[in-house]
């Protein structure tokens, strides 16, 4: 209410101000403008109508009226300028609006071009065609002197235009009637199922089919090429399931969907596939650790193998070679554990094919040993062999002949930094000595191998030459072993016919 009554008095001011002033003729280049956003309108569009002043003569202040069609548009709203908080507007009525504007303070030379103020409508649901807006009144303060100028009028036709009515459908020409077709039973049954990739069992009836079948393809068939046709045309039919698992069997299910309102219920056929595990991918054609021996030795059909390694060795060079020209050779990581068993993988991958996978577990000897690596002798032939018996605290046994006096021992440690020490080896003829073998190394307990060493008590020739000086004294003496039995006899049997002679007498 009180911006009104201030609105209200400054109209009343500058009315009177625009009295007192003398009426000067009206320049030739002095006008009002006004703008529309928008002149081709539609129900519901929102204008917004711009009052303006554009001549070289300038202007502190303006009292405008403007007129617009009730029976297009609705007032939403208005604005105007307000420079020095000496602007006001009247109460709009259903078509005209009534505001002034102030720009400059009095004694200010004013602007030559400059907009008034702004005016919101909205255009009705239901407009007329056509209708002007029209600046009725204008009127300003100059500038230059300060007396009241007509600004002229002007105004901006617009034009509605109405939904447009759609025209109603074109009525279809009414089809000629066509001779009716015999009614035809619906079925939820197929009339052929085939299978072009693979063999079904059984083979399929149409008189009796069955619901269940089977059928085995090799690994390269990913799935099943089936053809089914179904008793009704108007049926259905759709294959649920048909991506084979390798090394398994797919249950693949044809399903036959009836015509709509049969009242029959869908029907489901089962295959169960089995596809076949895929091939293993090309054995390797060698494996090679460089100065490590595998145990066992290579063979592409073994998968398993062992080695040890000196303690210094931190990681391993392996050759692995497959000559398939298709095939990828991967090893995994070549790193050797601090301590224990490293499993090291070589991996011979083929599209389509199953993975080959060798297996070498590492075992990394300890940083020092006090073990033997070898142990052998020139004179004769050890018991069990080194290769067989290796642990610590062995026993190796040999004989070797009389001429040998001690044995020529070769003991080699595992550990460059062990000692090699050999006890009792003097060997006494005719008996067995046992040799003592002592392996010290830094950090570790001493490790002890024995062999238990027969001397013959002569040599050959001797022997044999006592078996020969031996003979002739033996022979001697069965000789007259032989006469002594052969006397003894004839004597026992002279006496035994004397006694008989004897006792014929007496009779």
């Amino acid at each position: 209410m009180k911006k009104f009554i201030r609105a209200m008095s400054l109209s009343i001011a500058l009315c009177l101000l625009f009295a007192l002033l003398p009426v000067l003729p009206v320049s030739a280049a002095s006008s009002a403008t006004l703008t529309v956003s928008s002149t081709q309108l539609s129900p519901g569009d929102t204008v917004t109508v711009t009052v303006g002043y554009s001549s070289s003569e300038p202007l502190r202040g303006a009292d405008i009226t403007v007129k617009y069609p009730s029976d297009i548009f609705d007032y939403v709203g208005h604005s105007f300028a307000d420079r020095n908080n000496m602007s006001g507007s009247s109460a709009p009525t259903s078509d005209c609006l009534q505001f002034l504007s102030w720009y400059d303070t009095p004694g200010s030379s004013g602007q030559t071009s400059l907009t008034l103020g702004t005016i919101t409508l909205e255009v009705k649901d239901s407009p007329a065609a056509s209708g002007e807006i029209v600046v009725t009144r204008a009127e300003g303060s100059s500038g230059t002197t300060g007396k009241l100028v007509f600004l002229g009028t002007t105004s901006v036709t617009v034009s509605t235009q109405s939904p447009q009515e759609e025209d109603p459908p074109e009525e279809q020409p009414t089809p000629s009637e066509q001779p009716s077709e015999p009614e035809k039973e619906s079925s939820n049954l197929l009339k052929s199922l085939t299978v072009s990739n693979a063999t079904l069992s059984p083979a399929f009836n149409p008189d009796q089919p069955a619901d269940s079948y089977s059928c085995s393809v090799p690994y390269e068939v990913e799935s099943l090429d089936i053809k089914a046709v179904p008793v009704d045309s108007d049926a259905s039919i759709s294959i649920q399931n048909n991506k084979l698992k390798a090394s398994g069997v797919t249950n693949v299910t044809v399903t036959v969907t009836p015509a709509a309102g049969s009242g029959l219920e869908k029907r489901h056929y089962t295959i169960a596939a089995t596809r076949a595990a895929p091939p293993d991918a090309p054995a390797l054609d060698s494996l090679e650790i460089p100065d490590v021996q595998l145990s066992p030795d290579f063979s592409p059909d073994v998968m398993d193998y062992h080695c040890q390694v000196p303690y210094e060795t931190t990681a391993l060079d392996i050759n692995a070679i497959c000559s398939d020209p298709d095939a990828v050779v991967e090893l995994s990581d070549l790193s050797l554990a601090s301590e224990g068993v490293t499993d090291i993988t070589v991996t011979v991958s083929k599209d389509g094919y199953n993975p080959r996978v060798y297996t070498i577990s590492v075992t990394r000897k300890d940083p020092h040993s006090s073990r033997l690596k070898s142990l052998s002798i020139v004179e004769a032939q050890l018991f069990p062999s080194f290769e067989e018996q290796s642990e610590p605290g062995a026993i190796f046994t040999c004989t070797v002949p009389y001429e040998t006096e001690s044995l020529h021992i070769t003991a080699v440690p595992e550990d460059s930094a062990a000692t090699i020490q050999i006890e009792n080896n003097i060997l006494i003829p005719g008996s067995t000595s046992r040799i003592t073998i002592t392996v010290s190394c830094e950090d570790q307990e001493d490790s002890l191998y024995y062999i238990d060493a027969t001397r013959l008590a002569q040599s050959a020739e001797e022997e044999q030459e006592e078996d020969s000086n031996s003979s002739p004294a033996g022979t001697t003496q069965l000789i007259v072993a032989i006469a002594v039995v052969v006397i003894g006899a004839g004597i026992g049997i002279a006496v035994f016919v004397l006694y008989l002679k004897r006792n014929n007498r007496k009779s």
